[in-house]
């Protein structure tokens, strides 16, 4: 597509390794490049990417650890809700202090993001305790 950088890996798949353009603003994630499904997300790709405010993820199934640290104007996070499977690893979104809305079809975990307003989840099953971390909730709620 020419926004976003890619790196194949085995079995017909590919990973987003980052944006050509460091003050992007918007990202979508396509389904397939040059024939090959995007899988994943790798870590660091998007990492301090300040202007960087609406993601829709696709249809990943991977967002590695720290993939969007420190976007700090991010938004919005959507993912296709026809996706089987999602893994958000570990601070995959630390530090998206201005982060008001995510809707995804997995469980995530989201840690100081502080401006969480609304998350709108199918199929989670268990919520574990660090999914909202410490910073600004208290046991799901908002502190």
């Amino acid at each position: 597509d020419g926004i976003l950088n890619y790196i194949d890996l085995s079995n017909n798949a590919c990973a987003v390794i980052g944006a050509l353009d460091p003050d992007i603003k918007e990202v979508k994630i396509p389904k397939t490049v040059n024939g090959r499904k995007v899988f994943s997300i790798a870590p660091f790709a998007f990492e301090y990417c300040d202007e960087l405010e609406y993601v829709h993820l696709g249809d990943v199934e991977v967002v590695a650890s720290h993939a969007f640290a420190s976007c700090t104007k991010l938004r919005k996070v959507q993912h296709d809700r026809k996706a089987s499977t999602l893994t958000i690893e570990d601070e995959a979104f630390l530090n998206c202090e201005s982060l008001e809305i995510v809707d995804i079809s997995k469980e995530a975990s989201f840690c100081t993001c502080l401006s969480i307003i609304s998350i709108l989840c199918t199929c989670i099953k268990f919520i574990f305790p660090a999914f909202f971390c410490i910073y600004g909730w208290n046991n799901g709620a908002r502190a």
